[in-house]
């Protein structure tokens, strides 16, 4: 099981299905409309935010890449 994927296992049904979806959009590369932002730690790096929950990824060729997955917390970009 995947960093990603145990995290979502752990979240409440709503929060897992708002996981879902953005993933499923990120993936996709349908990005209009979400709260999204380029991080200027890293070229290409990017990241989706949600409540509490945020998403690191990379966009490569025509697809989303998903690095990361967490809650907003102190440490949180």
């Amino acid at each position: 099981m995947t960093k990603i994927e145990k995290f979502i296992s752990k979240l409440v049904p709503k929060e897992r299905a708002i996981a879902a979806h953005l993933i499923e959009r990120i993936t996709l590369l349908d990005l209009k409309g979400l709260d999204m932002k380029k991080l200027t730690d890293m070229d290409g790096l990017y990241r989706v935010k949600k409540g509490d929950i945020r998403i690191k990824f990379y966009i490569i060729e025509k697809s989303g890449q998903i690095i990361d997955i967490d809650r907003k917390n102190d440490n949180t970009y």
